[in-house]
C-alpha cells in the first residue's frame, strides 16, 4: 500500500498527526528495529531510542517509515504524541488477518442467543443461559457454564473458564459446607479475556466485567468482584470475591486483591503486591501489605 492510504486512514479515524516525507512510497510490512527491512513501518517512543546508528540504519531501507513523536530528517514519518496507539491502529487495520464467522461442529452450543459475526472454537461448551454479542470471538475450549451475556466485540482466549461457583463456604460446627452460587456473569463490550483465566459466576449478585476491561492469561476473577471500564489485569492475578476494581485501574503482574477491598480510579497495584485494605485514586501500592509509593498522572490519550 501507499503511505498516502494510511494517512487518509488514519484522517478517516480522526488521528491528529503529521505526515513529513514521500507519501508515494510503498509499505509492504511491519519490523521491530532490530530488524530493518525495505518498504517496512515501525515505530519509536522517544528519542532516546533514535540513536544516530539506527537513523543511518533506517535512511538506508528503501521506503521506511516511522511513526514517532519527532521528526527524523531523511525519514518518512508520522509524527504523533502516541506513537504506539498509531502504529497499532495501522497494523490492525491493514496486516491483521480476518477470522471466519463459524461455529465448530466440535463444539457444544446450547444457547440460540448468537450475535452476528460470531466465532465459537473447537472443544468450546456454550451454556443454554448464555447470550454471545455480534463480532465476538470465542478460541478453542472455552467453557460458559452459567447464566451469562456477552457484549459485543468480545475475545475469549483458549481454556477459559466462565461461570465455576466461586470458593464460598459456611460451617456447621467444623464442617465446611459449599455456598450455592445463584447469579452469573456480565461481560461488557470490547473485553479480551487470557488463555486459562477463569472467572466466578455471582453468588447473590452477578460477576461484573465492564467495557474495554482487558485480562490477561492465568488470571482468576472470584465471585462478585466488579472490574469497572478500561482497566488492566495483568497474568497471575488473582482478584477476590467482592472486590471493585475501579476504571482505568492497572493490576501489575502476580498481583492480589483481597475480598471486599476496592482499588481506586487510575491506582496501580504493583508487582506480586497484596492489596489487602482500599486503594485510593491516583496512586501506586507495592509490595506486601501494598503501601503507597507515588500519585500516578492521568494517562493523556
Amino acid at each position: 500500500m501507499k503511505i498516502s492510504e494510511i494517512l487518509a486512514f488514519l484522517n478517516t479515524q480522526g488521528k491528529n498527526v503529521t505526515f513529513t516525507g514521500n507519501p508515494d512510497g510503498i509499505i509492504y510490512t511491519m519490523s521491530n528495529l532490530d530488524e530493518l527491512k525495505d518498504h517496512s513501518i515501525y515505530w519509536i517512543r522517544t528519542r532516546q531510542f533514535a540513536s544516530n546508528q539506527l537513523i543511518e540504519r533506517l535512511k538506508q531501507c528503501k521506503d521506511a517509515l516511522m511513526v514517532c513523536p519527532f521528526e527524523i530528517d531523511g525519514i518518512n514519518c508520522i509524527i504523533t504524541d502516541y506513537p504506539k496507539g498509531i502504529f497499532f491502529s495501522i497494523l490492525n487495520h491493514f496486516f491483521s488477518k480476518s477470522r471466519e464467522s463459524t461455529i465448530s461442529e466440535r463444539a457444544v452450543v446450547l444457547t440460540d442467543k448468537i450475535g452476528k459475526n460470531v466465532h465459537i472454537g473447537s472443544g468450546c461448551y456454550i451454556g443454554e443461559e448464555v447470550e454471545i454479542g455480534d463480532h465476538s470471538i470465542l478460541h478453542p475450549n472455552v467453557s460458559i457454564i452459567c447464566p451469562c451475556t456477552i457484549g459485543c466485540h468480545c475475545e475469549i482466549f483458549p481454556g477459559v473458564v466462565i461461570g465455576a461457583d466461586g470458593f464460598g463456604y459456611y460451617f456447621e460446627g467444623e464442617i465446611p459446607h459449599r455456598e450455592i452460587h445463584f447469579k452469573g456473569v456480565k461481560i461488557g463490550n470490547n473485553v479480551e479475556i487470557g488463555a486459562n483465566t477463569c472467572i466466578d459466576r455471582g453468588l447473590l449478585t452477578d460477576t461484573v466485567l465492564c467495557d474495554h476491561v482487558k485480562i490477561d492469561n492465568l488470571c482468576h476473577i472470584g465471585h462478585n468482584v466488579k472490574i469497572e471500564e478500561n482497566c488492566l489485569i495483568i497474568a497471575g492475578t488473582v482478584i477476590c470475591g467482592s472486590a471493585k476494581i475501579k476504571q482505568n485501574a492497572y493490576l501489575a503482574p502476580s498481583s492480589v486483591v483481597m475480598d471486599w477491598v476496592q482499588v481506586g480510579e487510575y491506582a496501580k497495584v504493583g508487582v506480586n503486591s497484596s492489596a489487602v485494605t482500599n486503594v485510593k485514586d491516583k496512586i501506586t501500592v507495592f509490595g506486601t501489605p501494598a503501601k503507597r509509593l507515588s500519585p500516578v498522572a492521568k494517562k493523556e490519550d
